[in-house]
């Protein structure tokens, strides 16, 4: 992303000054950038985002994103490829298809014991078995992979995994494969 709308994103909220959308447009727009570059994927986006820009001590936005399936084997999007035969018997290969949403929102962070308000930008990714359009969830229960965008001390900030989660507060079991 770069430098000067970086920082536009992290001092988001900490002032009375209100973003325009199309800078908010620049930073969501290099987010998802970023991320596709972190994962290595590409992806489609909604074309509506989500944004709560009006007031300058709280703004926020939401984007909903998406991959289809693909044959973890071969990187084919088409599941009737998806197959392999041994000894005889065939064998459907898993064939996985994800969505996620991105959200920035203002968030209380504890340093040096005190509380501050800051902007944080996280994404939740659900994962679909594209054959019998089930969720992925882990045997102990996790069913969503956190990302968060982190800022360094240097003031530039990446993506990084949080890995696996459960959903304590039932927040994303209705999410469906579509």
């Amino acid at each position: 992303m770069d430098y000067d709308l970086e920082q536009k994103l992290w001092n988001a909220g900490q002032t009375d000054q209100i973003y325009k959308k199309e800078i908010w447009l620049k930073i969501v727009y290099s987010l998802l950038s970023d991320f596709q570059k972190f994962i290595g994927q590409s992806f489609e986006k909604d074309e509506e985002i989500n944004m709560d820009i009006n007031n300058p001590f709280s703004p926020s936005f939401g984007i909903w994103i998406w991959k289809d399936g693909e044959n973890l084997y071969e990187g084919k999007s088409n599941i009737i490829d998806s197959s392999i035969e041994t000894n005889n018997k065939k064998f459907l290969l898993p064939s996985i298809t994800w969505s996620g949403v991105m959200g920035g929102d203002m968030i209380g962070s504890k340093e040096n014991d005190k509380t501050q308000e800051i902007f944080s930008v996280s994404l939740t990714l659900f994962l679909f078995d594209s054959i019998n359009k089930e969720r992925i969830r882990l045997d102990t229960g996790e069913s969503i992979i956190e990302f968060v965008y982190k800022k360094h001390s240097n003031g530039h900030g990446n993506w990084i995994s949080l890995g696996w989660h459960k959903d304590i507060y039932g927040e994303w079991e209705d999410i469906q494969y579509e």
